[in-house]
């Protein structure tokens, strides 16, 4: 089912029952897993999207991201030492001017996915995870949950019952600043979501599922002897 984006101009409360409260444990106990045990082979990363806001449904996935590069062989070996071990990875580039990212797949009660850069992101990249909600290890340990914006363009704020939410669509740009939400990065979701939205998704410019024997930086180097838009790409990183 498409997510709609919505227009609603009050704010409603959402009151989290008590399924879904257990339903947020235990996801964020899986989640916190795999935080610690990057942390202990010594990357930082964070949780991002419904996950930290705490607004999540039964088809939620975890979602994990190291914001910076890395070598991919020395991630796979720590989180081997922490019993981690993806069953796929592939890299992935929504679209030309998106940055390449690789994607580690792990199998738990839910989808789990490590997501890193295989080139240097973006200001407004880097500003994405924050505009939905994103938490650390120590943010997810203290039980926070923190504001985001949601794929329908609702504003979610964490309230000790649940959340209240809010469409940004309409804000003031005044308002918008007083929220700390950009207005560039609200203009480029509200093109995506709304499409997507009236649409459905669409594809992705790069997708390469990744032979383990070959590595990532191996195959990325390959597929831009081929692509000159990819080869731009790491060129500029």
């Amino acid at each position: 089912m498409k997510e709609q984006v919505k227009f609603l101009p009050e704010s409603t409360q959402v009151t989290y029952s008590e399924t879904h409260w257990s339903l947020l444990q235990r996801l964020r106990n899986i989640a916190n897993k795999y935080l610690v045990a990057l942390k202990e082979g010594g990357y930082n990363s964070f949780i991002y999207g419904s996950l930290a806001r705490g607004d999540i449904s039964p088809k939620s996935d975890i979602d994990v991201l190291i914001p910076t590069t890395l070598s991919s062989g020395l991630l796979l070996l720590k989180l081997e030492w922490s019993n981690l071990e993806p069953y796929l990875i592939e890299i992935v580039q929504a679209t030309p001017n998106h940055a390449i990212k690789a994607h580690l797949h792990f199998r738990e009660e839910v989808p789990v996915c490590i997501s890193f850069p295989c080139v240097s992101f973006s200001e407004r990249e880097r500003e994405f995870y924050s505009f939905g909600g994103k938490i650390n290890l120590k943010q997810l340990e203290a039980n926070e949950r923190v504001m985001g914006v949601d794929k329908r363009l609702m504003l979610i704020q964490p309230t000790k019952e649940g959340h209240l939410e809010k469409a940004i669509l309409g804000l003031s740009p005044g308002k918008l600043k007083e929220l700390e939400l950009s207005e560039v990065i609200i203009e480029e979701r509200k093109r995506v979501l709304t499409r997507r939205s009236e649409v459905g998704r669409t594809g992705v410019y790069l997708r390469k599922v990744i032979d383990p024997e070959v590595g990532i930086e191996k195959t990325l180097n390959k597929l831009a002897v081929r692509d000159p838009i990819l080869r731009k790409k790491i060129a500029r990183s």
